[in-house]
């Protein structure tokens, strides 16, 4: 994928939040020394703009590994002094927001062109488990939108959903067995 190609992807707020930050960088006087810098800039950004995006999905654009721009995106955070929170808005600039499954199931619900009920289907079953036990945020709504899919007679396959997600599908297939068993649990319960 040429250059071209990768910025008629990214949208004019990402574009303006990267530049930000570029320019935060030169000021700092800090080396601007290997190609992981842009997506992790890039992937920094949409969580700036409070728009999660795999980074699965820029690891592609940029045809860079995940690791790569993970351990870039860290050293980026500790040279701006970012830290994370639950509420972005609160600290401003010195803060990246932490997303939720919540958060990903719409983005993945509109790839893959899912109704509302669809939507809040899956959004009503992440409500019923624990999803803050460090599972993939991304993974967990992926799994919930394809159990919602079962449930409402919608045909999305386990690959198709991985493949919007970034993910593999044994990773949908395992989550969505804990979802089943959690889900049964807690019906056996209350029930």
């Amino acid at each position: 994928m040429n250059k071209e190609e990768v910025y008629k992807i990214i949208n004019e707020k990402i574009k303006e939040e990267t530049l930000l930050m570029v320019c935060k960088k030169i000021i700092n006087n800090l080396s601007f020394y290997n190609s992981t810098y842009p997506p992790a800039i890039v992937y920094l950004a949409y969580k700036k703009i409070k728009n999660p995006m795999p980074i699965s999905f820029i690891s592609q654009l940029f045809e860079i590994e995940v690791k790569y721009i993970l351990k870039t995106y860290k050293k980026i955070k500790k040279q701006l002094n970012m830290k994370q929170c639950k509420i972005s808005s609160t600290f401003g600039m010195k803060c990246v927001q932490i997303f939720t499954p919540k958060q990903y199931v719409e983005n993945i619900a509109k790839k893959l062109n899912l109704s509302n009920n669809i939507m809040n289907t899956a959004i009503s079953y992440l409500e019923k488990i624990e999803t803050g036990n460090g599972r993939n945020p991304t993974i967990v709504a992926g799994a919930s939108i394809y159990l919602a899919c079962l449930f409402c007679n919608n045909q999305k396959t386990q690959r198709e959903i991985a493949y919007v997600t970034g993910c593999t599908e044994t990773a949908i297939r395992s989550n969505v067995k804990l979802f089943i068993k959690k889900i049964t649990l807690d019906e056996n319960k209350n029930g």
